[in-house]
Formats: structure tokens, C-alpha cells, sequence
């Protein structure tokens, strides 16, 4: 499992050198990660989970898919995912634009064929306008996805994953997951 920094991750560290500067390099005796630092918050090396950044690099690629937070959002409605698959000429799942899009374009050279497919899978905040910073109601959409790739040919199907009042259908089923304040 890969932990993409993105623009959220990157407002904590700055909100810690900007409000607590003292603290920022704070750190145990042979300690390689400062005490506040997001990695060491979320416990991600005893869950054996790789932290990339800085935010706004250029992601990684794994698989033949490419990974990006894609700081620049294109537009709305989908264009992001229309938009990157006219710049970026591969698989690529993006972040960022809290919507669920789909782009696939067939690119044709000569006898072969190729397809650049965008994908943001959505969110998994709340929708409702209640996130900090936001007002109103935004046009956003909570989903995952599901990617399958034949290893050897690098050839991809990704599902798009709706999830609608805390609940999504799957191939495998319905899926539901309820905020941990509701009660069970």
C-alpha cells in the first residue's frame, strides 16, 4: 500500500511550522521522523504502508498504472479526467478533484492501438458542504475504485465504485460504511 501526500497532508505540515515552529523538528533520540510529522501520526511503518511526497510531485508508477494527486484541477463535471487523458498518454488515477471520473481515449499508430484512460475515483470526506473551507453544497461524489490488470500485457479495467448514503455495489456485493459515530 502506497500513501499519496496530498494537498490535505500537506496543510498539517504546514499549519504545524506555521503555528507551533518549536515543535515542527521535534523528535525522539534517533528518531529519523519528527514527533508531529503525518507518517509517525498515522503509525503507517507498523502497518507496513509507504508514505510518497511532497505534495505536487509527479506520483509513481506501478503495474503500468500511474499515480498521481494531480494539484491542477481541469475544470468540473469531468473534464480533470478528459483533460489528463489527452496530456498523459497511459493509465492514470488521480486524486484531488473530490469527483468520480472516467476518461478513456484510443490512440491509434498505425496497426497498434492503445487506450489513455484518467481516473479519479471520488472522495471519501462528506458532500454535504460540511468540510472546512467549504461552502454550500459542491458537486462532489464519494466512490473508490477497483482496478484489474492482466500483468502481463499491462492492460487495465478499472470499475468505478459509487458510494451513495454510505453504501456502494460491487461485483462482489453490497459494500456499507457507516461514520464510527453512528451506532452499529
Amino acid at each position: 500500500i502506497t500513501y499519496m501526500e496530498g494537498n490535505h497532508e500537506a496543510r498539517i505540515a504546514n499549519a504545524i511550522n506555521e503555528l507551533c515552529e518549536e515543535a515542527a523538528g521535534v523528535r525522539a533520540v534517533g528518531d529519523e521522523l519528527g514527533a508531529l510529522e503525518l507518517k509517525r501520526l498515522l503509525a503507517l511503518s507498523t502497518l507496513n504502508i509507504e508514505y510518497t511526497g511532497p505534495y505536487g510531485d509527479e506520483g509513481f508508477t506501478h503495474n503500468g498504472i500511474h499515480y498521481s494527486h494531480v494539484p491542477k484541477k481541469y475544470g468540473s463535471g469531468g473534464a480533470s479526467a478528459a483533460k489528463s487523458s489527452q496530456v498523459i498518454y497511459r493509465t492514470n488515477i488521480f486524486g484531488h478533484t473530490h469527483t468520480q471520473e472516467l476518461s478513456i481515449r484510443t490512440l491509434r499508430d498505425g496497426d497498434s492501438v492503445t487506450y489513455a484512460t484518467s481516473f479519479s475515483p471520488g472522495c471519501l470526506c462528506k458532500t454535504d458542504g460540511t468540510v472546512p473551507g467549504r461552502g454550500g453544497a459542491p458537486d462532489w461524489q464519494q466512490g473508490v475504485g477497483e482496478v484489474l490488470t492482466d500483468l502481463e500485457t499491462e492492460q487495465h479495467q478499472i470499475h468505478p465504485i459509487q458510494i451513495v448514503d454510505g453504501r456502494a455495489l460491487t461485483s462482489h456485493g453490497l459494500l456499507i460504511a457507516r461514520d464510527r459515530t453512528e451506532q452499529m
